[in-house]
C-alpha cells in the first residue's frame, strides 16, 4: 500500500513543485522538508506544524514576501495556489497551514489587515501574488483564473475553509496598506469578477469598509457604486 501510495503521488505534478519548495526546510532540520510535504500531499505527519513553528524564523519559505529571490521555488507554488486545475481546496488549506507555521508574525506586506484571520491572509497573500503572469516585474499583469482554478467561488471555499469569514475575504481584496512592496488584491480583481460576490454580501462588504485603510475604502466604495449597489461613489 505504502508503494502505491507513493506511486501515486510520483505522478501528481503537484509534488515536483511541493518537494523543490519544502526542500529549503531540511536546512532547518534533517527530514523537516520531507515531513512538510508528506503532510501537504496526504494530510499524514500533522505534528510537523508544531515542529515548523518552533524551529522556523518566518523567512525559510518567503511567505508572504512582496518579492522573491532570483529562481525561487515560492514562485511556482504561488502559480499553484492560484492557477490549479483543478483546483484542491484541501491540498491548498494544508499548503497555507505549513506555511502560516513557518512565520509566527506576518510581515508587513502581507495581504489584508491585523483583524483578518492568519490563514486567510497567509494563502491569499500567496495566491494573489500567483495570479501575476510573471515574478518581480512591474507593472504586473494577471494571468486568466479559470473556472476551475481560484474561481469566485473557490475563494469563498477557502475563506471558510481557512476559518475565516467573507468579511475577511473583503479585507484582503481590498485592503491595501500603501507600503512599497506590500501585497494586495488588485490583480485578483481584474483577473475575477467581484460583482456576484458584492451582490451577495454588500453587508459584508460595507463592514469590511469600516476596517481598511481610507484609501482602500473609497476604492471599494467607487466599486459598490459601479455595480450599482451604492447611491454615491
Amino acid at each position: 500500500m505504502k508503494i502505491l501510495e507513493r506511486l501515486k503521488r510520483a505522478a501528481d505534478p503537484r509534488a515536483r513543485v511541493v518537494a523543490a519548495d519544502m526542500k529549503r526546510l531540511n536546512d532547518v532540520q534533517r527530514g523537516l522538508g520531507d515531513k512538510a510535504v508528506k503532510y501537504i500531499m496526504s494530510g499524514e505527519n500533522e505534528t510537523v506544524l508544531s515542529t515548523l513553528t518552533t524551529k522556523c524564523t518566518g523567512s525559510e519559505l518567503e511567505a508572504c514576501k512582496g518579492y522573491l529571490m532570483q529562481n525561487s521555488p515560492s514562485w511556482p507554488r504561488r502559480q499553484l495556489l492560484a492557477q490549479d486545475n483543478p483546483y484542491d481546496v484541501e491540498f491548498a488549506k494544508r499548503y497555507a497551514d505549513v506555511m502560516s507555521a513557518t512565520c509566527q508574525d506576518l510581515p508587513d506586506s502581507a495581504a489584508g489587515g491585523a483583524k483578518t484571520a492568519k490563514l486567510v491572509r497567509v494563502f491569499f497573500s500567496e495566491a494573489f501574488e500567483g495570479v501575476k503572469q510573471h515574478s518581480n516585474t512591474w507593472p504586473p499583469k494577471p494571468v486568466k483564473i479559470s473556472a476551475k482554478g481560484l474561481s469566485l467561488q473557490t475563494a469563498e471555499m477557502m475563506t471558510e475553509v481557512l476559518g475565516g469569514t467573507i468579511v475577511d475575504l473583503v479585507d484582503v481584496l481590498y485592503n491595501e496598506k500603501g507600503r512599497y512592496g506590500s501585497i494586495t488584491g488588485d490583480l485578483y480583481r481584474k483577473a475575477v469578477d467581484i460583482k456576484p460576490l458584492a451582490k451577495r454580501y454588500t453587508g459584508e462588504f460595507i463592514e469590511a469598509g469600516r476596517r481598511i485603510h481610507a484609501a482602500s475604502r473609497a476604492k471599494l466604495i467607487q466599486d459598490l457604486h459601479q455595480f450599482g449597489l451604492a447611491d454615491t461613489p
